[in-house]
């Protein structure tokens, strides 16, 4: 399934990638999206990129990629996603683009903690 929805599917990589990055930032778990990714450089995701994500400076990123990156921050943060937030997300994605983000960030924000618990 990860293989299927998170490598593949139908949102393009680079805003799943960018999800990536901001789960490893915000959970402190920098092995998860490391600076040397094949993923990440596939998805031209510059070190600039990745401070900006660290800052949740979205301004640098296309209306898609702000959309995603907002809704997993919120998500992984708060576990909610205010309706303004969401409007925005339908506005960028289909609905079977929604459920694959939301997959994506389910599973690798499950990997990263199942990680740290193992880890630490």
């Amino acid at each position: 399934m990860y293989e299927l929805f998170v490598e593949n599917g139908v949102v393009e990589n680079r805003i799943k990638q960018l999800q990536r990055v901001l789960i490893a930032d915000r959970f402190d778990c920098p092995d998860w999206a490391p600076e040397k990714s094949l993923s990440i450089e596939i998805a031209d995701i510059s070190e600039y990129q990745r401070n900006a994500i660290k800052i949740s400076n979205f301004s640098l990123f296309s209306e898609r990629e702000c959309a995603a990156l907002c809704y997993t921050e919120n998500i992984i943060l708060s576990g909610k996603v205010v309706d303004e937030q969401f409007q925005r997300l339908k506005a960028a994605f289909s609905w079977s683009e929604i459920i694959e983000l939301e997959y994506a960030v389910a599973t690798q924000a499950g990997a990263v903690l199942t990680a740290k618990a193992i880890l630490y």
